[in-house]
């Protein structure tokens, strides 16, 4: 499995000694071995095998400020979150799943989900649920406090627990971008983890909003119309020309009120688009298997031209798009 960011080698003994060690700014890997009483996850979930003597997987955990990111490789396996260990962890969080590989079927709050392939559901923290993966399978969770979450979408977290997302075209450059997340080898820095944790709060907040928010009404506060928007400009960014006024009409509300939101934040609707453009390019350059042109990348991430592509790079990330390539691969 490939790790995000500088993989921490942490292995695991036995079901006693099963957790996270607190080592990384950015990322623990574990090896899990489970008997029927062993705690995974770090200890979320109570897992069993069917094999418990042969039982290995993979468990790599990334904390971004506020927000934790985390994949498991496993084979066929049980999990189970109980009221005791709700009772044991005062966090209140949701987390966004995605079954990379395999297939995975959850259960929570009377909902279920057969997760294939490629397939976002949801499961809140502070409510029993269950799954069982038949076979081996590849899951990513990232988990948010649900307090950073819309009011107007706490109300409705009991029913949409354990729920398929749509694949819709928001839904499609989600995938892409936790799988470029998560496949990255990059340790970010400070600026970027902050960064990171901003961008994946506000994916959440979109998927939940365009899944199952009101069709009549939309997004009903101000912070769900940001992060309607930014979620808009993840998707739409690399089209040239997209500008705020297409930004404003993809979220449904008047131009000047979009700006009124945005003022209050620490970047302008113009640099957002700008930074999610230079975002994609920064990822490509960081891929191995990746050998486009300069000119290409620029004009694929939505800017007019290489030059005003490579101007806003060095500004952006200190050095040229030929240095970065070079400075960040393996």
């Amino acid at each position: 499995m490939r790790t995000i960011g500088s993989a921490y080698c942490v292995p695991i003994m036995g079901a006693d000694e099963l957790s996270v060690a607190p080592l990384p700014p950015w990322n623990v890997r574990s090896f899990i071995g489970a008997s029927s009483d062993a705690r995974a996850i770090a200890n979320e979930a109570e897992i069993s095998a069917r094999d418990p003597e042969t039982f290995s997987a993979s468990f790599a955990h990334s904390l971004l400020r506020g927000v934790e990111v985390a994949i498991l490789d496993a084979p066929s396996h049980r999990a189970l979150r109980t009221a005791k260990l709700i009772a044991a962890d005062k966090r209140d969080s949701v987390s966004l799943v995605f079954t990379r590989s395999g297939s995975m079927t959850a259960h929570q709050d009377g909902h279920t989900v057969q997760a294939r392939p490629k397939t976002m559901f949801l499961l809140r923290s502070r409510a029993i649920y269950r799954y069982f993966a038949p076979g081996q399978v590849s899951i990513v969770s990232i988990t948010i406090p649900s307090s950073t979450l819309p009011l107007g979408l706490l109300r409705n977290l009991r029913t949409v627990t354990a729920t398929p997302l749509a694949m819709s075209v928001l839904t499609r450059s989600a995938i892409a971008y936790i799988e470029a997340l998560v496949t990255s080898n990059n340790s970010p820095n400070e600026v970027e983890a902050r960064q990171l944790e901003q961008q994946l709060l506000l994916l959440v907040s979109g998927l939940i909003i365009e899944n199952f928010g009101s069709p009549r009404r939309g997004p009903a506060t101000d912070s769900a119309y940001l992060a309607a928007a930014v979620l808009s400009i993840s998707a739409n960014s690399s089209t040239r020309g997209y500008a705020p006024r297409d930004v404003a009409t993809a979220t449904g509300i008047d131009l000047r009120r979009l700006y009124r939101i945005f003022g209050a934040e620490s970047v302008s609707i113009a640099e957002l688009i700008r930074d999610t453009r230079l975002e994609r390019i920064a990822l490509a350059l960081t891929d191995p298997s990746n050998r486009s042109l300069f000119s290409d990348l620029a004009m694929q991430a939505g800017f007019r031209g290489v030059d005003q592509a490579a101007r806003a790079f060095r500004r952006k990330y200190g050095k040229s798009m030929r240095a970065y390539r070079v400075f960040n691969r393996p």
